[in-house]
């Protein structure tokens, strides 16, 4: 116990990387977790990670003000990390929304219940999906072994974390940027086997509609974009489930690859 009242200050600026990387990550920033568990759970996981990654050889800021913008770089360090996963959930359910507008979905917005906004019936099942896949790919274990590798790339007190403050953390924004425009790439290439079905579902209805201009084609062809659409969603979910996990596996190895990328630009 003395050990840790020694190296309260220091403690207090590992936790607060930790609380801010739960705050934005999936699964875990969702408001069914009360804070006080997450920061609880932040507290217990902290602690046992503390003698691994803390190092005394560094001085901790004495002076009120050089501490505070200390724990503000490490509260953005979390938060980065955490909103970098974020990015890659974001885009199961832009996956779900490139395709449920043509099956007649796109007016059907539920609540969901993980991340507390409104999103559409396929955006939800699949943004379940994607959950059931992280658990089973272990990760909300991957999660904790990310800020455990931050630490050894992004030192607590090192210059390498302070690359938030400094003049070049334009490579944050960079970084932030390739996760976005690699959201929609993931979203296209989820969505790629429902679009084109649906494509060639309403061009051969357009087809039937000019050959046969007495059928009642508006009629016909939402049923059928339903019903095609569930089925094709149903023989491809085997394919999205493998898919998603290969996808959030990389995540958590190019997010290391990141933070390693930003140690390196430090002064």
């Amino acid at each position: 116990m003395e050990y840790f009242t020694q190296y309260t200050q220091l403690f207090l600026l590992i936790l607060v990387r930790m609380l801010a990387l739960l705050t934005v990550a999936p699964m875990y920033s969702t408001t069914v977790i009360p804070f006080q568990v997450r920061a609880g759970a932040s507290f217990v996981i902290t602690a046992l990670l503390f003698p691994l990654v803390a190092d005394m050889r560094l001085t901790v800021p004495n002076e009120f003000i050089p501490y505070v913008l200390t724990v503000a770089n490490e509260v953005m360090i979390g938060l980065l990390i955490g909103f970098l996963l974020s990015i890659i959930f974001a885009a199961f359910q832009t996956a779900a929304r490139f395709f449920e507008v043509q099956m007649g979905f796109g007016v059907t917005d539920t609540l969901d219940p993980l991340s507390q906004i409104s999103i559409p019936i396929i955006g939800q099942f699949q943004n379940l999906i994607a959950t059931l896949v992280f658990i089973s790919v272990k990760g909300h274990h991957l999660v904790i072994l990310a800020l455990y590798e931050s630490y050894k790339k992004l030192p607590v007190l090192g210059n390498a974390s302070k690359t938030v403050f400094t003049a070049k953390s334009g490579t944050v924004i960079d970084v932030i940027l390739t996760f976005s425009a690699s959201m929609f790439s993931i979203a296209l290439k989820l969505a790629f086997p429902m679009i084109a079905t649906l494509f060639l579902l309403s061009l051969s209805l357009g087809l039937l509609a000019k050959a046969a201009p007495q059928m009642n084609i508006l009629m016909l062809g939402f049923p059928v974009q339903v019903g095609l659409g569930i089925i094709t969603y149903m023989v491809i979910t085997p394919m999205l489930v493998g898919t998603i996990a290969t996808v959030i596996q990389t995540t958590f190895i190019d997010i290391t690859r990141v933070l390693g990328g930003l140690g390196a630009v430090s002064p």
